[in-house]
């Protein structure tokens, strides 16, 4: 069911009054997770410098909070923003969830003395 309100959403026109400031406020909320965004790719950039591993989850960091949707979507295109708004939130996310796991211990590789003889 909420995914049919969030395409009965995106359907709808954004006009009338207060459509300006929604539009707005939209814009503000996903500048400000762009920003996030942004911040945590440098804390994936400090833990790489620290731990230099997981290459992987330092590129993925780095590219999505480039092309985080907080720069590049629109606001209007007719949804006042909602859609630039919803996926800054899953980007920010994403960036935030790489970023924070790089800071985790890798798990350690079994050697002849965890495992034992064979």
């Amino acid at each position: 069911m909420p995914a049919m309100a969030a395409i009965a959403t995106v359907m709808l026109a954004c006009s009338g009054p207060g459509a300006l400031d929604h539009i707005r406020r939209n814009i503000a909320i996903s500048t400000v997770l762009h920003a996030g965004a942004l911040v945590f790719a440098v804390v994936a950039l400090a833990a790489f410098a620290v731990r230099s591993c997981r290459t992987g989850r330092l590129t993925s960091t780095l590219v999505l909070a480039g092309l985080h949707p907080g720069w590049w979507v629109t606001a209007y295109s007719g949804d006042c923003g909602e859609a630039r708004l919803a996926l800054s939130v899953v980007a920010t996310v994403i960036c935030a969830v790489l970023a924070l796991s790089m800071w985790k211990k890798p798990a350690a590789s079994p050697t002849s003395r965890t495992t034992g003889p064979q």
